[in-house]
């Protein structure tokens, strides 16, 4: 009786490595969306809190007539969980801006990735004749950004698949 030999042959073991680089060349972008969304909460819910902010100022205090009151300069009733750094406030994800123009207020939003790119920005603004704020979301061109923008406009959000 002959004996088998139990190992695998080379042509074996490059299948099965092609196989798995397959499968993460599938797996990883679309785990890379799901990261990103669900940090595009973080982001959303500090909108929804400037807002509110905002909102609650021009009922106190008015609108700005000719000169711009950015919000770490205003008197708000509620924190922000940010971190100040030259004007801006940072989240951990986030970069931010919100302020009371003489048009109305507005925030912006900025997502950079880990090598300081612009991967997308939220834009909202109101305007004081109109009852609700726009949302606008800009891509910047990147992958990343069109799958979020895409994904906000089913949420009232403007696609705007350009660089702001």
């Amino acid at each position: 009786m002959k004996k088998h030999n139990q190992a695998f042959t080379l042509i074996e073991l490059l299948v099965v490595v092609l196989i798995i680089g397959i499968l993460a060349a599938v797996a990883v972008p679309q785990y890379q969306k799901a990261v990103e969304k669900a940090r595009l909460t973080e982001g959303l819910a500090n909108i929804s809190l400037m807002q509110k902010q905002l909102d609650l100022y021009v009922l106190e205090n008015g609108y700005a007539t000719n000169n711009t009151s950015h919000i770490q300069n205003m008197d708000t009733t509620v924190d922000l969980p940010l971190s100040e750094e030259e004007g801006w406030l940072k989240g951990k994800y986030f970069t931010y801006s919100a302020a009371l123009e003489p048009t109305g207020p507005c925030i912006e939003v900025y997502r950079y990735s880990q090598s300081n790119r612009h991967l997308y920005t939220l834009y909202t603004y109101h305007v004081p004749a109109q009852s609700a704020w726009t949302k606008d979301c800009y891509t910047h061109n990147t992958d990343l950004g069109t799958y979020i923008c895409q994904t906000l406009s089913s949420q009232g959000w403007n696609y705007i698949d350009d660089d702001y």
